[in-house]
């Protein structure tokens, strides 16, 4: 089994954190592709705060993960 490793993505609502979201939309499905891995395994620190996120925030990082 290939397994695509990240970690760390510190997603967040406020607007000047927006390019995270674009940079992982577009490179993990393309490093997903061109490694062929059967899996993404990711650690460490999903959202910059601890909790209290709002729902869209919420919303598109499970987008992300579907």
């Amino acid at each position: 089994m290939k397994l695509l490793i990240s970690a760390d993505w510190h997603f967040s609502d406020n607007p000047i954190d927006a390019y995270r979201f674009r940079t992982i939309e577009t490179f993990v499905p393309r490093f997903i592709k061109k490694y062929r891995a059967d899996a993404l395994l990711y650690l460490g620190d999903l959202c910059e705060a601890k909790d209290f996120h709002a729902s869209a925030l919420v919303n598109r990082v499970v987008k992300i993960f579907h």
